[in-house]
């Protein structure tokens, strides 16, 4: 079974994905056949041997293939080896975060073959409507004016929004009432978007008393650990695939001039080495092998 996952909303598409593990595990609580990999940093011959690799204890496999499309020749030969992915048996998850090439030849396969999902930003109306879903999440009421001060000032970034709910809902709770306009305006006052940027820099320049009191502050402004974990290995992802292939990445020009300076003072091995262990801590933190703030601390000492 093929699923491909895509778009702009990250937010959305990673809880489709955060589901879609959920249901395996429910059913496989081992996890011994679950496996992810980032797509943009792996060749060929590593995915075809996990596409050909046999399923222990004959539990169906789940293989999370992401960001395939930023490795354009992974991408090609999997079109060219498509009969790897027909009539697989085990269920392979693409997914894409960001836009893609509707043009590329295993884009053009998979809305053949697979159950596809494109989450592109929300419309204003939807938008609205996702706040109030979200807000009776909580169990906690909002005014209509509320919502569309959050709506319009924030628009359809949906991690800093999920991030504003939460804090808003804790305040309501401990108050009994439901969230108004007036307290939305105070908290998007004082509670200012986070500078995420200005704190992985100082992780990728191994300044880590800096990067750990920065962190700390994030969290303390109520910043989720997870939502931070992803920033930096979102982060640590460009560094790598700039590292690699410099100018003639597909990334946005303005995101290579600002990231390469950075990522020349790693050798390729070390970027490797430090983005295999965010995904560990990330799995790590996702099985309650370990408690999120720890995760960040610690994975701040190692570098």
């Amino acid at each position: 079974m093929l699923i491909f996952l895509y778009g702009e909303d990250t937010y959305r598409s990673l809880q489709k994905l955060k589901e879609i593990r959920g249901r395996y595990e429910g059913i496989h609580t081992q996890g011994v056949n679950l496996k992810q990999i980032d797509c943009s940093v792996f060749d060929f011959s590593d995915i075809k041997a996990e596409l050909q690799g046999q399923s222990l204890f004959k539990e169906k496999k789940l293989l999370i293939l992401k960001n395939v499309f930023l490795n354009s020749d992974l991408a090609q030969s999997l079109f060219e080896n498509a009969k790897l992915l027909e009539g697989e048996s085990d269920v392979i998850v693409f997914f894409e975060e960001g836009t893609v090439n509707k043009k590329d030849s295993l884009f053009q396969f998979l809305q053949k073959s697979a159950s596809c999902q494109e989450f592109a930003p929300l419309e204003k109306i939807a938008l609205k409507k996702w706040l109030l879903r979200e807000f009776g999440s909580y169990k906690t009421k909002i005014s209509p004016e509320a919502v569309d001060i959050l709506a319009t000032e924030i628009g359809n970034d949906l991690w800093r929004l999920s991030n504003e709910i939460k804090k808003l809902a804790a305040f309501a709770s401990s108050r009994g009432a439901s969230v108004q306009a007036s307290e939305v305006e105070k908290f998007l006052g004082t509670h200012l978007d986070a500078n995420i940027f200005s704190t992985i820099q100082d992780i990728a320049l191994k300044n880590k008393k800096r990067a750990l009191g920065q962190l700390v502050s994030h969290m303390n402004k109520g910043e989720s650990p997870l939502y931070l974990l992803s920033m930096i290995a979102f982060q640590f992802r460009n560094l790598l695939i700039v590292r690699q292939i410099g100018k003639l990445s597909k990334l946005h020009p303005f995101v290579v001039q600002k990231t390469l300076p950075i990522a020349q003072k790693f050798t390729l091995e070390e970027l490797k080495r430090i983005y295999q262990k965010i995904f560990a801590f990330d799995l790590g933190i996702k099985t309650g092998a370990i408690a999120p703030e720890l995760a960040l601390h610690v994975f701040i000492a190692q570098l």
